[in-house]
């Protein structure tokens, strides 16, 4: 795929290590994790807010901003 085309898409060099093992890449743009059907991963959770946290890179460095 052309990253040049979708830019949002481009990946950064950080993922999530999820429970079952799996790795989510964190795109440049971020991932916004929450039970809102605009997230980018959905958690069907009722402690989970709506948009709970979106994880990004900053500088080069991983953040997470709640």
């Amino acid at each position: 795929m052309d990253n040049s085309l979708y830019p949002w898409q481009t990946p950064s060099s950080w993922a999530l290590l999820l429970s079952d093992g799996q790795r989510l890449g964190v795109p440049e743009c971020g991932l916004l994790i929450g039970r809102g059907s605009g997230c980018d991963l959905v958690i069907d959770d009722p402690d989970v807010s709506r948009r709970h946290v979106l994880f990004t890179t900053l500088a080069g460095m991983p953040w997470a901003i709640d």
